[in-house]
């Protein structure tokens, strides 16, 4: 009994440790896809993660920073390439890279608004091409 409860126990533990994830990416320390993550997706969770810092930082009345280079998003390898070699994607990527130079380059008192407008652009895209993030991006607003 003994030798089939140990077997058991290890057969589970096994179990357990193979379907454990590993939450991040070892590319930029992101959430991983189980299913794999595509360079646009991984860029896209960096520049949520960007959003939320300056929205912290707009908060406390200062003008954010900007430090991911926003302008991947026109390059990256996209999870659905076609939806990323599309002219419709490719105005929105433009639309939004034009609010992100608005914020960086906006006074703390404009900021908020640049922000809003900045968040939106994102709203506007992932409603059109990629709704999964929809819900995610709404807590920016």
């Amino acid at each position: 009994m003994t030798l089939k409860f140990t077997a058991l126990a290890l057969a589970a533990t096994l179990f357990v440790l193979a379907c454990a994830t590993d939450d991040t990416n070892t590319a930029s320390g992101n959430y991983t896809n189980p299913n794999g993550s595509s360079e646009l997706a991984v860029l896209m969770n960096d520049l949520y993660r960007e959003a939320e810092k300056a929205k912290q930082k707009i908060a406390l009345g200062h003008t954010p920073e900007w430090s991911v280079d926003a302008e991947k998003i026109l390059t990256a390898a996209a999870t659905e390439p076609e939806k990323a070699a599309s002219s419709e994607y490719k105005a929105f990527a433009v639309s939004y890279l034009e609010t992100v130079r608005m914020l960086k380059n906006a006074t703390p008192a404009e900021a908020p608004e640049h922000f809003k407008v900045m968040a939106t652009a994102c709203m506007n895209c992932h409603n059109a091409i990629c709704p999964g993030p929809t819900k995610r991006i709404r807590k920016l607003l």
